[in-house]
């Protein structure tokens, strides 16, 4: 899973992210870390980082 969120758009291809927006209504973001004890910046990325990049999934509307 952490390589997915370190990769750009979460290594959706144009092609895929076209499908997307044409089929897809939500997405949800379920990777996240909730261990109270794990660094901040490895929470960082999968809780704000992995986030944002899953909002900017098109999505048809």
């Amino acid at each position: 899973m952490k390589e997915i969120l370190r990769k750009d758009n979460l290594g959706i291809g144009q092609e895929m992210r076209e499908r997307l927006q044409n089929e897809v209504t939500h997405v949800f973001h379920l990777a996240a870390i909730n261990d109270l004890g794990v660094k901040r910046e490895a929470a960082y990325k999968v809780n704000v980082i992995g986030r944002n990049m899953t909002a900017a999934i098109p999505c048809k509307h």
